[in-house]
């Protein structure tokens, strides 16, 4: 029933057309589908399913279950076979929130527990399942359970449920056994809601009741699987009193609370900005800013490098060049030469020498490499591979850079991309306990280098970089833990200046401002700090 998208079709049949079918109990000898399904004929009666066949193949086509409004048949739920989910849902005659809940013509005077489930199979399942239970006996004579299902998808729940809430409110115990998912954060978008999802919509109405989480999707698997007694006692003793997951009564652990906040992986090309940030640790984000050209690649390889170099799991996809320069990059660091000129030439660095580079950094069980030859890797295929990293051991993930991940999109609106995605990483930061780093660009600078009174800039000058001047969203400074700005140096002549880091958020410390100033030395092509290095 989650395939309902509001409004659900109505079938050209009608109510007559349906009564004048077989009803399901009388020809189940004869119809697959529904001997898949599970369902015993004493259950398919009680409910009054019937089933169309096709005149030709004498194969079932379609089942149908009763919906009643205050009692009285007015239509019923369609559920065409052989068809995608999406198109095989529709209505015959009535269905609105405003009818009965489904089943709840059949349900006894028993006003102890109710159970609501969110599929037309569902609700005979659970009353199957729980009819004929071990767990369902009072003086050896069972008890007829009180099954009813939602008729319009879980985007209709709450209104359903709460259109209904004179029968409902009558139950000391409502208890929901909606399937066991939840739609993705790219599904929520579009405005699909699954069973968890709409679990909590039902507790805003209904702050007392609960909720049964399946560990299979929904009570139709379980008795498919044969495990109807399983599914019963999951509804009877894995009810828990409904509240969100991240609600949390009183306290947490106190020890947790007397722990000091650790220190992470020390870069040792960044002194100052690693001791303003105490390092980089699990379970965070950090956002590196600059303008085009000023040497973000080469300050986030040094970070990589890093952590490689003390034994960390390290995951990277640099998507503005190839994997091969990549890991070029990491043995021309381990050697202390300039990547351009070991790329040119890569006998300055003996064979056995690089070999043992590439051994101990690259070729070590412990990095993974994202080899994209597409040019751009979609905002999806990014967030697999950072998955997928994770789960092979990786606790530091760079992505250098977000732009490469919406070069090749059509969106009209990278600002609402970046943001999703920038949200989607934070979560997925939070479960995982990874630390992300990513590169992005900044937009356009609104500064202006200071000039004399005759209109002559002043030589040199900083870019000063501030923190909402991340290009295309808010987002970048709102989600992220740490956010790192790499300023150039603009000297008289087109020279080369120095660069310099700026920390400009800084969640756990609060610390900011400018930290290393650094320059590259030509010898080594190593950042190092620019009062070590003269070209005298």
């Amino acid at each position: 029933m989650s395939y309902y998208k509001g409004k659900p079709k109505v079938s050209s049949q009608s109510v007559q057309d349906v009564l004048s079918l077989p009803l399901s109990a009388d020809c189940l000898d004869r119809d697959k589908e529904m001997q898949k399904r599970g369902l015993t004929k004493a259950t398919l009666n009680h409910f009054k399913y019937r089933t169309m066949f096709d005149e030709n193949t004498g194969r079932a086509i379609a089942h149908y279950l009763p919906v009643t409004k205050e009692g009285e048949l007015v239509g019923y739920i369609k559920r065409a076979l052989n068809v995608p989910k999406k198109i095989a849902w529709s209505v015959v005659g009535e269905n609105s929130t405003e009818c009965d809940l489904l089943g709840q013509n059949k349900l006894p005077s028993n006003r102890r527990k109710l159970f609501i489930v969110e599929g037309m199979y569902d609700v005979a399942s659970l009353y199957q399942a729980l009819r004929y239970s071990k767990y369902n006996l009072s003086r050896d004579v069972p008890i007829e359970p009180c099954v009813v299902s939602i008729g319009l998808g879980t985007k209709n729940a709450q209104a359903h449920i709460s259109s209904n809430y004179e029968l409902v409110s009558s139950f000391k115990d409502l208890v929901l056994v909606f399937d066991n998912d939840k739609a993705t954060p790219e599904e929520k978008e579009k405005g699909v809601e699954k069973g968890q999802d709409a679990v909590t919509k039902v507790a805003m109405a209904f702050p007392n009741l609960f909720n049964v989480v399946l560990t299979r999707n929904d009570p139709n698997d379980f008795i498919q699987h044969r495990e109807g007694e399983e599914l019963a006692r999951q509804a009877t003793f894995e009810a828990k009193e409904y509240k969100p997951d991240e609600l949390v009564e009183g306290g947490v652990d106190f020890e947790s609370l007397y722990k000091p906040l650790q220190s992470g992986v020390y870069v040792p090309v960044f002194p100052e900005t690693m001791r303003v940030l105490h390092g980089m640790r699990d379970t965070e984000m950090t956002l590196i800013i600059a303008p085009p050209n000023v040497g973000k690649s080469t300050a986030v390889k040094e970070i990589g490098y890093a952590l490689v170099k003390t034994g960390r799991t390290v995951g990277h996809l640099f998507l503005e060049e190839t994997i091969e320069k990549t890991q070029q990059s990491y043995i021309a660091l381990d050697n202390d030469v300039p990547l351009a000129k070991y790329r040119e030439n890569p006998k300055i660095i003996d064979k056995g020498i690089a070999k043992e580079s590439y051994d101990n950094l690259i070729n070590n069980g412990k990095t993974y490499w994202v080899d994209d030859k597409t040019g751009h890797l979609s905002p999806e295929a990014t967030l697999d591979n950072i998955r997928w990293m994770a789960t092979r051991g990786c606790k530091y993930i760079i992505l250098d850079h977000i732009s490469f991940v919406f070069s090749g999109s059509v969106s009209t609106n990278e600002r609402k991309d970046i943001d999703l995605l920038l949200t989607q990483m934070a979560a997925f930061v939070k479960e995982s306990g990874v630390h992300l780093i990513v590169v992005a660009h900044i937009k356009r600078l609104g500064f202006k280098p200071y000039r004399d009174k005759d209109g002559n800039v002043k030589y040199p000058y900083w870019v000063d970089i501030q923190l909402d001047d991340a290009r295309g969203s808010g987002a970048f400074e709102q989600i992220s833990w740490n956010v790192i700005a790499i300023e150039p140096e603009w000297v008289d002549g087109g020279q080369r200046g120095r660069v310099r880091t700026k920390v400009l958020k800084n969640r756990e410390w609060g610390w900011l401002g400018i930290c290393d100033v650094l320059t590259m030395h030509p010898q080594t092509g190593r950042l190092v700090k620019a009062e070590e290095y003269t070209d005298e």
